[in-house]
């Protein structure tokens, strides 16, 4: 290929993969949002009856929320190596790759000609590790605390997990 069709190309493969990037980047966000509030609407159900406070539901809603922002971000990072590795992967350049390794008798090496197509194995390994790993968050109804008088009589205020955005945004409005 001539010098000029291979940066055409080059443009190309890379407007395409960040075009990707980028609507995984909103997806990740719409989903960690439609996460929150989903959470956030539980935390304010366990919270709402006005005589009992049920912290085994708090905590569980807070532990699942916890493992689910985990597992979400491990799979779109998994998706961002998978398509850096096929932007590597496409390019119309040579790359090669090498890594040594030595400590007391134990020597090795890794000479790859493609850093492309090691980053598209790593993306597939965590998406199969993300996807295959199950989380058990479990929720048991006896860590009901009665609330003392003063508490039952005060009008109920929500607490909400802080959210920086939300924060942002009262603050400019006052």
């Amino acid at each position: 290929m001539s010098g000029k069709s291979t940066n055409k190309l080059d443009i190309a493969i890379f407007s395409a993969v960040a075009l990707v990037l980028l609507c995984l980047i909103a997806l990740l966000a719409s989903n960690l949002i439609f996460q929150y509030s989903n959470y956030r609407d539980g935390i304010g159900m366990a919270l709402a009856d006005p005589k009992y406070i049920d912290h085994a539901s708090i905590l569980t809603y807070s532990r699942a929320w916890d493992f689910s922002v985990a597992k979400t971000s491990a799979l779109f990072l998994s998706f961002l190596l998978i398509f850096t590795g096929a932007l590597y992967v496409l390019r119309a350049a040579e790359s090669k790759v090498e890594l040594n390794a030595e400590q007391g008798d134990f020597k090795g090496s890794l000479s790859v000609t493609s850093p492309g197509l090691v980053m598209v194995a790593l993306g597939v390994f965590l998406v199969a590790f993300v996807l295959s790993n199950k989380t058990m968050v479990e929720y048991s109804r006896n860590g009901l605390t009665e609330r003392n008088g003063e508490e039952v009589k005060k009008e109920r205020s929500l607490i909400e997990p802080s959210n920086p955005v939300e924060q942002i945004n009262r603050e400019s409005v006052k």
